[in-house]
């Protein structure tokens, strides 16, 4: 499995502009490599980092974004 530097989640009353502004500003340095899915909200990104998007086939998700599926499902037992 790839290397994975760190992972940034937020929980958000609604994905727009303003709030995948506010999350890049608080948890990704600028110019720092960045891997997402094709989240249009989070195309703000491109503008100070490193910024590669795809969307990703289910058979693939755990090369581009390794560890997603852990994180989530860890998330998703304390709430």
């Amino acid at each position: 499995m790839p290397e994975v530097g760190f992972i940034a989640i937020t929980v958000v009353d609604n994905s727009c502009h303003f709030s995948g502004e506010k999350f890049v500003k608080k948890y990704l340095k600028q110019g720092q490599k960045v891997h997402s899915d094709e989240l249009p909200v989070l195309n703000i990104i491109d503008q100070t980092q490193d910024y590669e998007a795809r969307v990703i086939p289910s058979q693939l998700v755990d090369k581009w974004l390794p560890w997603m599926h852990i994180a989530i499902g860890t998330l998703k037992r304390f709430c």
